[in-house]
């Protein structure tokens, strides 16, 4: 009967074909802070063909979005994985991976509706389908643009603390333009492709300017005190 239906998830556990490592977030539907309005539950004109109606009950297994993303003009697809007791779903995106911040069963509703793939009367050619736009999504986010799974950043390396007084300077100066853990001031650590560590600040490019100039006025004034 229908309260034994209610009971059953509306999609087979299901793994995600290739999956980028990279985390970004929390998210929007390419995966960054935005506040925005809901999207409307109503089906977009251009929603692609292979959408069925959602089941009666929203489990675990891939979604597409009913609206085309800001970013690519697009449909996106992800994987919710439903946690056990809760109405709240973990999140992976082909483009930037699996998200920290979970996704209430409200916003899934409003946002996607289930990927043909993960639906029981989906077929094989509906699991391939999926599985190429899964890997073309993956591959277009090889880059460090909005919806992309790269970040491009700052990072002044060496002998930092005997200037410490300038980073302080610069990112007093520039708050404006720099986030609050950017202006923490916290020693990281790097590993590069290559294997090289590096410790050091991480720091806006654009301000690197600025904090060069501090430095040389710092080392002038240790020269000459008069100059201060």
């Amino acid at each position: 009967d229908d309260d034994d239906d209610d009971d059953k998830e509306a999609f087979p556990p299901t793994t995600s074909p290739h999956q980028s490592s990279a985390r970004r977030g929390p998210d929007d539907d390419d995966g960054h802070r935005k506040e925005e309005s809901s999207a409307s539950a109503a089906p977009a004109d251009d929603e692609p063909t292979d959408i069925e109606p959602p089941a009666k009950k929203w489990g675990t297994g891939f979604y597409v979005s009913r609206r085309p993303l800001p970013s690519t003009r697009k449909h996106g697809v992800l994987l919710a994985v439903r946690k056990a007791g809760t109405a709240n779903f973990v999140i992976t995106r082909p483009n930037t991976g699996t998200s920290p911040f979970e996704m209430p069963l409200q916003e899934l509703r409003d946002k996607y509706k289930a990927h043909a793939a993960s639906l029981k009367v989906g077929d094989a050619g509906a699991r391939r389908d999926l599985e190429a736009e899964w890997r073309r999504q993956w591959t277009d986010a090889d880059t460090s643009d909005r919806g992309g799974r790269k970040v491009q950043i700052g990072f002044v390396s060496g002998t930092v603390l005997p200037f410490w007084r300038s980073f302080e300077r610069t990112a007093h100066e520039n708050r404006a333009q720099m986030t609050k853990a950017e202006q923490a001031l916290k020693v990281c650590r790097l590993v590069l492709d290559d294997g090289t560590r590096l410790v050091g600040i991480r720091f806006p490019r654009d301000v690197i300017p600025s904090l060069r100039a501090h430095i040389a006025r710092e080392k002038q004034e240790r020269v000459d005190p008069a100059s201060r």
